[in-house]
């Protein structure tokens, strides 16, 4: 396709309005330039023809804004459309009213027009899971309020998120500042048509301000294209893509496949097409992801072989949790054939350790998944994963798709979202990691330039896989949030971002332990105070450390800890009562809060539906005894209730938790009667596992167990309370007999000391 050339934009006025102000200057609005049906088609024929997407903002007061996207509406051809807003005063009636936070729902499926109501909320994942389902000749409508009040506008999707009480909003102030442009009101209003250098149209979006009866529209005199019309197309990539999967399929085990690509790249489209192939020579292919109807795409390029029917030459959908259960046992023992192909579609909306449940049990795995965007930064997925692929599975391998397929690569809209969300800030490069940083130092984060802002993020967003556009909003606009950077050079390499909570006052405090009352951003106090039933606990002021980030270069030279030792000092100036955090437990984690002088205080019952993992709360207090008791009482009751609360507890992470503790276990003169008659081989281990699982959580002998020969054996037998036949089926022990010895002995080992 040819370069796109500037095309002018003209002032157009619109036929509804009256009076001398509708119409300017003759000169302006020259014969055949009134608004019309047909200037609005041929400008979307032509970016069809392009294979270009648009966005046309249209500010002024919502009743104004209505009635400026009603007429435009009335001008298109709306093959699927799209309204975000009250059903009651949806601007066109073939438009399908959906809920503003309803756009993963529509992963996978295609639209020619988004109309957003402002009004009803600007929650950034579902406003960039809609974009990214418009196709080539796609506008998208913006409704939004004067421009003047973008930064104190009151989003009512702010009290879903805490943020209700934020004075102004630095989220759309940027905004505004990204879609501004120097007032044309004087040259709109004069024959000088300097102004349309360079085109509007080429930077993705147009505005109309709906207040005003002189308009700017799309020229019908534009000269047609004269270059090919753009078609939706298969790539070199994908091709490369649907062969790298087959060689997954029949070649060597044990060699995944990891494919990114940003969204519209026919990622998933690729995918169908090679489990198709597959399925019609025979071979077994099963498809997971986040839910099946986010595998629409990937199941209508599989044609007639996407179904659940009997047999293994077709392609079944598995969840997640079916795949985990499964693993091995889906082969084909009986004959040659290879073992059933796994696709993981949209991977980084699943939790890394499902993934590498997935990987260690299925022997032919493909993950595929999008590098930024709504379900999650694929580009923090692929770091982190791959250091367990190095490790794990040496031999697997990495394709990338860059070129679109849904629209052409010089569509406007893409890179202007991308824009406005960060989706494509990265955090710096450091070819030559220094030694020594900069100190730490407050940051203000509506004073950072753009590229500074986008390097902050980049380490957010890099640093946990799960970030989302919505992180950066939370970031800028929480008038709660205090964030510390660490520079180099000038450049944020190291980055703390934490929140003020707690200081609730008595009633509401009491509401919360009683679990009456749940409190947008107050994380830390609702949980501590609901957890050990104390309302106090409420009342108290914390600084809650929502997210620590280092260049990964730099990681393992004690710059997160003087990240931390900061914040301690700015809650301690305060008179804070003491700082925490909530995370994904995993045992490297707890080590690292365990040393920082943090103690664990809870372990969350379920999973978290991000990470995987169960939540840990850790605190530091600057009384002693706060954190001192709280994790005393934990400590207390959690072993005893570990068999019937986390059945599927990790090894690892339960040793890690048992030794992050100064607090250790005083035996009164009944417990040791019981752990010597245990050792003595006199009492049997039902009757002593109380006593043994409180010995086990003690850090000394924690760190004895996990260092030892038969860790193993004592998390399964004494924490976990497993039967010796199921340990013996485990290929844990040999028989109950020789695996008493072995605990008994160990015992003795923990007294003696």
């Amino acid at each position: 396709m040819g370069k796109e050339t500037s095309r002018p934009i003209t002032a157009i006025t619109d036929p509804a309005t009256t009076g001398p102000a509708a119409t300017g200057p003759a000169n302006l609005v020259p014969p055949g330039e009134i608004w019309a049906g047909e200037q609005w088609r041929i400008w979307q024929s032509r970016l069809e023809h392009r294979g270009h997407r648009h966005l046309v903002l249209i500010t002024g007061s919502r009743q104004a804004c209505l009635q400026r996207a009603s007429k435009i509406l009335a001008q298109l051809n709306l093959q699927t459309g799209l309204w975000t807003g009250d059903p009651a005063v949806c601007p066109d009636k073939r438009l399908r009213t959906v809920a503003a936070g309803q756009g993963r729902d529509w992963l996978g499926r295609e639209v020619s027009t988004l109309v957003w109501d402002g009004w009803s909320g600007l929650p950034p994942d579902s406003l960039a899971a809609f974009l990214g389902t418009l196709r080539a000749g796609g506008l998208w409508l913006l409704l939004m309020p004067q421009r003047s009040e973008w930064a104190t506008f009151a989003d009512p999707d702010y009290r879903r998120t805490g943020l209700q009480d934020a004075v102004r909003h630095r989220f759309l102030a940027r905004w505004e500042k990204l879609l501004n442009r120097q007032c044309l009101s004087e040259d709109r209003r004069s024959q000088n048509h300097s102004w349309l250098e360079p085109n509007w149209l080429e930077n993705g979006w147009l505005e109309i301000d709906a207040e005003e009866a002189v308009q700017f529209g799309p020229s019908s005199s534009d000269i047609p294209d004269q270059s090919p019309p753009f078609q939706p197309h298969t790539t070199p990539a994908q091709e490369a893509a649907v062969a790298d999967v087959l060689r997954v399929a029949r070649g060597r085990a044990r060699r995944p496949l990891l494919i990114t690509a940003r969204r519209g790249r026919g990622k998933s489209t690729a995918l169908g097409w090679a489990a198709r192939e597959l399925a019609l020579a025979g071979q077994s292919v099963r498809v997971t992801g986040p839910d099946q109807s986010s595998l629409r795409i990937l199941a209508e390029a599989c044609g007639d072989q996407w179904h659940d029917g009997e047999g293994n030459a077709c392609v079944r959908f598995m969840t997640a949790e079916q795949v985990c259960a499964a693993g091995q046992e889906d082969t084909h023992p009986q004959d040659s054939r290879p073992a059933p192909l796994l696709i993981v579609d949209e991977a980084a909306a699943l939790p890394t350790p499902t993934l590498k449940q997935i990987l260690s049990r299925w022997p032919r795995v493909v993950l595929a998944t999008t590098t930024e965007g709504y379900e999650g930064s694929g580009q923090g997925f692929r770091l982190r994963l791959t250091q367990w692929l190095d490790n794990q599975r040496p031999g697997w391998r990495t394709c990338t798709l860059t070129q679109p397929v849904r629209w052409d690569e010089s569509d406007p809209l893409e890179p202007l979202v991308a824009r406005l969300l960060l989706l494509d800030g990265g955090m710096p490069e450091l070819n030559d990691p220094p030694a020594i940083l900069d100190d730490a130092a407050l940051l203000a984060p509506e004073t950072l330039g753009e590229v500074e802002l986008g390097h902050c993020f980049g380490l957010l967003r890099d640093a946990h896989y799960r970030t989302r556009p919505s992180d950066l909003r939370q970031w800028l606009d929480d008038p709660a949030a205090i964030t510390w950077v660490m520079r180099w050079q000038g450049r944020p390499v190291a980055l703390l971002w934490a929140r003020e909570e707690g200081g609730l006052s008595p009633d509401i405090a009491e509401a919360v332990a009683l679990g009456t009352r749940r409190p947008q951003g107050q994380l830390l106090p609702q949980s501590l105070a609901h957890q050990f039933a104390d309302p106090s606990l409420a009342e108290l002021r914390w600084l809650r450390v929502v997210r620590i980030v280092v260049h990964p270069a730099l990681q393992q030279h004690g710059y997160a800890r003087q990240l931390l030792e900061q914040a301690q000092r700015y809650a301690a100036d305060r008179g804070m009562d003491g700082v925490g955090a909530s995370f994904g437990a995993t045992p490297s984690l707890v080590e690292f809060w365990w040393r920082c002088g943090y103690w664990p205080v809870s372990l969350g019952l379920a999973r978290n539906a991000s990470s995987g993992e169960r939540t840990a709360l850790v605190l530091r207090t600057f009384e002693l005894e706060i954190a001192e008791t709280l994790n005393r009482q934990w400590r207390t009751y959690w072993p005893e209730q570990i068999p019937a609360l986390w059945t599927d507890l990790e090894a690892d992470l339960f040793w890690s938790l048992a030794q992050a503790s100064s607090l250790h276990w005083q035996p009164d003169a009944r417990a040791r009667f019981e752990l010597r008659a245990f050792a003595e081989g006199q009492r049997g281990l039902q009757l002593s596992l109380p006593v043994l699982r409180r010995l086990a959580a003690d850090p000394m002998a924690a760190r004895a167990i996990a260092n030892g020969p038969d860790a193993s054996l004592w998390f399964r037998a004494v924490i976990l309370g497993q039967d010796w036949e199921h340990l013996r089926r485990c290929g844990l022990i040999q028989g109950r007999q020789s695996a008493e010895q072995r605990l008994r002995a160990s015992a003795r080992n923990l007294l003696e000391r």
